[in-house]
């Protein structure tokens, strides 16, 4: 694995995937439709890993990197 994720972009990930965890956890906005309430950990967690890691499996298939070295 490649790294190809920025630090600016790693926390705006960091950042998204936390407050997504936080819906998905605590469910502050009353969600009632559980499909919706997975989805939005998926994102989460997803986000999280790419951000903890530093690699985006997507930038990497379109040829993507925001990392300048």
């Amino acid at each position: 694995m490649i790294k190809n994720v920025s630090q600016l972009d790693r926390t705006i990930r960091a950042i998204t995937g936390m407050a997504c965890a936080y819906i998905t956890i605590l469910n502050p906005l009353g969600f009632t439709s559980n499909i919706l309430i997975i989805s939005i950990g998926l994102f989460a967690l997803i986000n999280i890993f790419t951000a903890f890691f530093s690699f985006c499996p997507l930038y990497q298939i379109a040829g993507i990197s925001t990392r300048k070295d």
